[in-house]
């Protein structure tokens, strides 16, 4: 009778392991999903940011030479999105956020080295950890391989209601991203999620 009873119990424990694991791996399954569509999301926004670009640029130009550089500059353009969304979609895959990096090599780039804030004028809160951040208003990029992450969440501190990323002053940034880490597949390193 006690063997039955441990087998019940040994039982009971399986499936409940098992449904941990399995709610484990559809939770993870929907962050992918998300995560995906977030890449598609940013790419679609930034094909719109190229075409608005080359309408401009065409509007200012007269000749042959001038529109193929508007051309020229829009298929690069394009091609940047289609690169950011590859490395997007691996981050997704393979969850890989590595967001350190240096001020020098952040701002040789052309990236906004500083921390994360939120909140009005008087009630500007910041992250300790500083941050390569990219895009937004002043256009900020980041180094050679590194990728520019949008739709970030971070633990580090509370959200006002003020909506999107501000500096130090409370000037907002427009739509910042961090800049990543190109992920490569035999990284085994534990990665920072912020």
């Amino acid at each position: 009778m006690v063997k039955k009873e441990v087998i019940l119990v040994f039982a009971v424990v399986l499936l409940l392991v098992f449904a941990g694991l399995s709610s484990a791996v559809t939770a993870n399954k929907t962050q992918i999903k998300e995560c995906k569509q977030d890449c598609r999301a940013n790419r679609v926004l930034d094909k719109i940011e190229c075409k608005a670009s080359y309408e401009e640029c065409r509007e200012d130009c007269r000749g042959y030479s001038c529109r193929r550089t508007c051309t020229q500059e829009k298929n690069l353009c394009l091609k940047e999105a289609n690169d950011d969304y590859k490395v997007c979609q691996d981050i997704c895959k393979h969850g890989l956020f590595d967001f350190s990096i240096s001020q020098d090599s952040c701002t040789e780039a052309g990236g906004f080295y500083e921390s994360l804030c939120n909140g009005p004028y008087f009630g500007v809160v910041c992250t300790q950890t500083k941050f390569c951040m990219c895009k937004g208003n002043e256009d900020y990029s980041c180094p050679v391989n590194y990728s520019c992450v949008k739709n970030f969440k971070t633990a580090y501190m509370q959200y006002y209601s003020v909506e999107g990323w501000v500096n130090l002053l409370g000037q907002p940034l427009g739509n910042i991203g961090l800049c990543a880490k190109n992920p490569i597949e035999e990284q085994n390193s534990s990665s920072e999620i912020i």
